[in-house]
Formats: structure tokens, C-alpha cells, sequence
């Protein structure tokens, strides 16, 4: 996303889940530079399930798959869906890049 700093909140850092997955050291170089930290030397991604408790987590490489094909629209209704996004402020889901996830005209929430 290019939405680094919100205009209200001095000190913060936007960070889109999609961006910390696809662009891990990307992300860590960003919240370092925006905090005035040394961008970490070594970290690693973690490769297993992200959790064990239950059977609804994936491998990296499926929940990347599922990140991109965008599956997680499929856990709510088109409804439910229409309802979230009365409640958001189009223009903060545009700065985010999340303008098509509200688009009440898109057919796949259901209008």
C-alpha cells in the first residue's frame, strides 16, 4: 500500500497484512525508516502453519495463494459484506488500496 502514515495520528505506521506476507523485508525496512530503527540484519519467515489449534490454517504457500485469489471474501455474504462496508470511510479504503472490496456496484457483493 502507499498509505505510510495516516494524517491524523502522529508516529503511525500503516501496515497491510497483504504487504507484510508478499513483502516481508519491505515492510521491515518501511516501519524501521518510519521509527528510526536499523532494518533488521536476520530474521527468517516461518514456513509451518501458522497455527496448530485448528484446521483452518494454512502453509505459506497456500495462504499466499488464498491472499492473492482473494478467497477470504468468500467467509462473508454479500449482506454482511454491504453492512461492513457502510461503516468504513471510502477514502481510507482507497488510500489502502481496499476501494474494490466496498464498491457497492461490483456484482460480487452481491448488488
Amino acid at each position: 500500500g502507499n498509505m505510510g502514515h495516516h494524517k491524523l495520528v502522529p508516529r503511525t505506521l500503516v501496515v497491510r497484512y497483504e504487504d507484510l506476507v508478499l513483502d516481508t523485508a519491505g515492510v521491515l525496512a518501511r516501519v524501521a525508516a518510519a521509527f528510526g530503527l536499523d532494518v533488521p540484519k536476520n530474521f527468517s519467515i516461518f514456513e509451518g502453519k501458522a497455527r496448530e489449534h485448528d484446521g483452518s490454517s494454512h502453509d505459506r504457500k497456500s495462504a499466499l495463494e488464498s491472499l492473492l485469489a482473494k478467497t477470504h471474501r468468500e467467509a462473508f455474504t454479500p449482506d454482511l459484506r454491504r453492512q461492513m462496508c457502510e461503516h468504513l470511510d471510502p477514502d481510507v479504503l482507497a488510500g489502502l488500496g481496499y476501494d474494490e472490496e466496498c464498491d457497492c456496484r461490483a456484482n460480487d457483493i452481491g448488488t
